[in-house]
Formats: C-alpha cells, sequence, structure tokens
C-alpha cells in the first residue's frame, strides 16, 4: 500500500493508484467581481514512462493553450524547487469569460516519481504586486517523502 496525505489526514490505498487531489489557496481579500483573487494551486500528474519533465511540461502547456484564449508563453525555461531540477512556465491568457490572467508555472518530480504542478494565477495587471510573493512561495516548496 502507498500512503496519501492530505494536511493533517494519511491514508493508505493501493500503489498504482494516483492522487488527483488540487490545493488551492488564495486571498480573498484582494477578490474582485470581474477578476477573481490571486491563488496558488498544486496539483499532480502521474509520469507516464520515461517521458522528460520539460517535454511533459511544454505539453501540459499547450493542451491549456487550446481551452483558453489569447494563450501567450511570456517565459519559459530550466528552474530549480527545492534543489531538484524544475521547468518554469510564465504565460499569459484569456479566460472563457474574457478575464487578461498572468500564471506562473513550476514542474517538478516528486518523491514517487509523479510530476507536481505549482501554478501561482492573477489578473495580468496585478502581476508586479505579487511576483516576489508567489516566486518566495516557490522557493519554500519541499520534496518530502512521505510513502511507508
Amino acid at each position: 500500500m502507498r500512503s496519501f496525505h492530505y494536511g493533517e489526514i494519511a491514508f493508505a490505498a493501493p500503489p498504482k493508484w494516483s492522487d488527483l487531489s488540487v490545493v488551492t489557496l488564495t486571498d480573498r481579500a484582494e477578490q474582485t467581481a470581474d477578476e477573481g483573487a490571486p491563488s496558488v494551486s498544486l496539483t499532480r500528474e502521474s509520469a507516464a514512462g520515461k517521458t522528460p519533465l520539460e517535454t511533459l511540461a511544454r505539453r501540459l502547456v499547450a493542451s491549456h493553450a487550446k481551452t483558453v484564449k489569447a494563450h501567450a508563453i511570456v517565459d519559459e525555461g530550466p528552474a530549480e524547487i527545492d534543489g531538484a531540477p524544475a521547468f518554469r512556465s510564465e504565460q499569459r491568457f484569456e479566460t472563457r469569460d474574457a478575464v487578461a490572467l498572468h500564471q506562473l508555472q513550476y514542474f517538478f518530480a516528486t518523491p514517487v516519481g509523479d510530476v507536481a504542478l505549482l501554478s501561482f494565477t492573477c489578473a495580468v495587471d496585478r502581476i508586479d504586486a505579487h511576483r516576489s510573493l508567489f516566486e518566495s512561495i516557490a522557493r519554500s516548496v519541499r520534496r518530502e517523502s512521505v510513502d511507508a
């Protein structure tokens, strides 16, 4: 069995089961009716085979681009999360409701071999106000093995 954790809750499930949970945090004090609030989300993707991290990241970004309007890659390239190789992608896009968003994403391997995706999202005109906070959260990530 493999140990799965969500906050203070842990349980065992078959090792081949995938964790599809999403953790999302937001600053509701900055929420607006038309643009929402800045947010951080963490998701996982099961790593299929030996696909290089950058290749998988580019595939996921391309897949996301198909679901939004006016998608543009602002910057991308190698990065580091907790001393491990990562891939960073910075994008701008519009939602279906024509809200212009800026997203900064970090893709990195988990200790069990999945790929984690840490995404920071805010209104395009708020990225300068939030960039240092977003980057400090990325620097605080710790990849800890929790399996028994």
